[in-house]
């Protein structure tokens, strides 16, 4: 009995040793898991901020070269640029279940639905009918066969199967890549194309509407340059700035100016007693 006894114990240990083990494997993996997510997106969040801030002034007519900005404010427009394009996945959710669901249409999605039911409930018997008549003489022939035919009692099969494996996994490895690179160039592009388009966004609206008021602010939409006499020298849409040179659009187009020590940028707040 007291063989038995530490048998029991000595396995009990070993358990609790793989278990140990197992758990220890975990909490290593999950930081190295974490790691590679944070190089692998990091430099795909500033392509997105990067792109987006030049596809921003681009949109206005704007070099780039001339307002260069931080990594910080890189990655703000990432931010902007990624929450622009989920509401727009959003929208168009939104407007796709709401076509769905009109009555028109719940007609046709309730019958797919149903078909949809009826054809894999049809497989699924199909198929436990061909598995229950396994006695019959052809079922038979066609085990014998395929037992032949079984890597494991046939080398030409093994051969042909590992080769067959390799070259897919080799093939989809290639996919994968093809997929990485469309992806990382496809969303620098798709940032760029949404700053132009927030840029035509704001185009429009001024050349329409003018300087105005915002909508939930009393802010006016334009911004003005003073010199030291506190007189207006420039006044429109404000696109850019930094200490070198201003960004203005107006309704004769986009226009940059360099700074000087005695200007004074200026946005007005109005208060509406509407």
């Amino acid at each position: 009995m007291s063989l038995i006894f530490r048998r029991a114990q000595r396995l009990r240990a070993i358990q609790k040793n793989e278990t140990v083990k197992v758990r220890s494997t975990k909490k290593t993996s999950t930081p190295i898991v974490l790691g590679i997510l944070a190089a692998a997106v990091t430099p795909l969040a500033y392509l997105i901020g990067f792109y987006y801030y030049q596809g921003y002034l681009a949109g206005f007519g704007v070099a780039a070269e001339n307002f260069p900005i931080s990594a910080p404010d890189v990655y703000i427009y990432s931010y902007l640029a990624i929450g622009q394009l989920l509401w727009a996945i959003a929208d168009w959710t939104a407007k796709l279940l709401t076509f769905v669901f009109t009555p028109p249409v719940l007609k046709w999605t309730v019958g797919c639905l149903v078909v949809g039911i009826l054809a894999v409930y049809w497989v699924r018997r199909h198929t436990q009918r061909r598995v229950s008549n396994t006695h019959l003489f052809p079922s038979r022939i066609f085990k014998s066969f395929s037992q032949y035919l079984h890597p494991k009692n046939n080398a030409f099969t093994w051969a042909m199967g590992f080769n067959l494996i390799l070259f897919y996994v080799i093939c989809v490895l290639l996919v994968a890549f093809v997929y990485i690179g469309f992806f990382w160039v496809l969303f620098p592009w798709a940032a760029y194309s949404g700053g132009k388009e927030k840029a035509n966004d704001e185009m429009i609206k001024f050349l329409t509407r003018g300087c105005q008021l915002e909508a939930k602010t009393q802010w006016n939409t334009c911004s003005a340059v003073l010199n030291e006499k506190n007189e207006v020298e420039h006044e429109g849409l404000f696109v850019a700035g930094n200490e070198k040179f201003f960004a203005f659009f107006n309704r004769n187009g986009s226009y940059v100016i360099p700074r000087k020590e005695s200007h004074i940028l200026r946005r007005r707040y109005e208060v509406n007693d509407k």
